[in-house]
């Protein structure tokens, strides 16, 4: 029962972490769109590219937001199980 708590607990933790990346990601993302409206008369290529970053933009977005969201702790890692039946916490050599 703990470990389901901690496992949402993490989760929550790589949500938030993943949020606030991907806003920094998308801040930059919008920065380099005012610049490209600034100098879209220096290039033919500066909005095309703009709007294709975009649409790649969002949809890592999503898929890594259903990444996030489908991630199953329970399977990422096997807790060490010693199944030698012994309680004997010494190592013979």
């Amino acid at each position: 029962m703990y470990f389901y708590k901690i496992a949402s607990f993490m989760k929550l933790i790589l949500l938030w972490v993943y949020t606030i990346w991907i806003a920094l990601i998308w801040w930059f993302f919008i920065v380099a769109k005012l610049h490209a409206y600034k100098f879209k008369n220096f290039s033919n290529y500066i909005v095309p590219f703009t709007n294709t970053l975009f649409v790649i933009l969002w949809i890592l977005t999503i898929v890594w937001y259903a990444l996030v969201f489908t991630y199953d702790e329970k399977n990422s890692s096997t807790p060490y199980s010693n199944n030698s039946g012994s309680n004997n916490s010494s190592v013979d050599y």
